[in-house]
């Protein structure tokens, strides 16, 4: 249901889908949209970027993943890049370098 025509190559969410065949509607004519709450699971689980009251926390799940990229996020006034490739996580904030280390088990607070 999340991809066009069942490709995943193309992943996609629409807004509405047939009850009984499962399948998309798209009368609207739009075939490359993401609802914010995808995105949102993205960021917070893939990425590991969790905004809270008093800080930021950085703490990505393993999905097992190669490599991803989150670049350029502002978060209260700051612009935050996590990327991670292979094992080894690296955070920037500001465009400077706050932490490189492992992925696994990276739990990392941002007071700001």
């Amino acid at each position: 249901m999340m991809f066009q025509d069942g490709d995943p190559g193309l992943p996609n969410c629409y807004e509405h889908y047939n009850p009984v065949s499962g399948q998309p509607s798209v009368y609207r004519g739009v075939d490359d949209y993401q609802h914010s709450w995808v995105v949102d699971l993205i960021i917070k689980y893939v990425a590991g970027l969790r905004v809270g009251a008093s800080h930021i926390e950085i703490d990505p799940l393993p999905f097992g993943l190669s490599y991803f990229i989150l670049e350029e996020v502002i978060v209260r006034g700051h612009t935050l890049t996590i990327r991670m490739e292979g094992k080894v996580l690296v955070v920037k904030v500001d465009g400077r370098q706050y932490f490189k280390g492992k992925a696994a088990g990276a739990k990392i607070r941002l007071d700001i």
